[in-house]
């Protein structure tokens, strides 16, 4: 028990759509961000939900599901 309370909730498929629809509202409907903005509001979905996950690997995540793709120095979210 106290190694699923250390990590907090895992990130699931599901979570990971709340966070993209977290990080839409955050930015006004912006779906182009720079790594500055995606990290801060990542990390914004993540201290709200008591998550213990770094950004980085949330991120990671997200781009493992497709749910991100990365041009360059931005992040585009994908509908």
């Amino acid at each position: 028990m106290f190694f699923a309370q250390t990590l907090g909730p895992a990130l699931t498929p599901t979570s990971a759509a709340a966070l993209c629809d977290y990080v839409l509202n955050k930015t006004n409907g912006k779906r182009t961000l720079s790594a500055t903005e995606l990290h801060a509001a990542v990390e914004e979905f993540l201290t709200q939900r008591a998550n213990a996950s770094t950004p980085d690997s949330v991120i990671a995540f997200l781009k493992k599901l497709g749910r991100v793709t990365q041009e360059g120095a931005k992040y585009k979210l994908s509908a």
